[in-house]
This record gives structure tokens, C-alpha cells and sequence, in this order.
């Protein structure tokens, strides 16, 4: 059996239903560092509007972890 990376992840196109999970990571980035231009909390709603907005023109990705059964027990 080949053992895999736990940390292993797989890139893919953003989807409207990933606009809660994005709104979590990137929020934690907002509330607390400076690393963004926002100064509060965005919504998921906001963020679904934004990923429709730039998918008519530009590719909004994201990375997934590949979990294997061996690494979810």
C-alpha cells in the first residue's frame, strides 16, 4: 500500500459553496494581521459575490487537503 502525504492537496476551481470556507481562512487573515486591505469581517454572501464577479473574466482557485483513509481515522 502506498502511504500518502497527509498534507497532500489538490487545486481546483472556486465553487459558490466554498464561499463559507473561504470567508473563514480569509477572515482570520482580516481580524488579525495586517496582511489585507480589509478592515473587517467579510460576509459569504460577499465573498459568493465576488467570486461570481471574476469568474466572467479571471480563475479564482483553491487548495483542498486530500485526506486518504488512513489519515482520517
Amino acid at each position: 500500500m502506498v502511504k500518502q502525504n497527509p498534507n497532500e492537496a489538490s487545486v481546483r476551481v472556486a465553487m459558490l459553496e466554498d464561499a463559507d470556507a473561504i470567508a473563514r481562512i480569509y477572515n482570520h487573515y482580516v481580524t488579525k494581521t495586517v496582511v489585507t486591505f480589509e478592515e473587517e469581517a467579510i460576509s459569504s454572501s460577499e465573498i459568493r459575490q465576488r467570486i461570481q464577479k471574476v469568474q466572467s473574466s479571471l480563475i479564482w482557485y483553491v487548495a483542498e487537503l486530500i485526506r486518504s483513509e488512513e489519515h482520517t481515522s
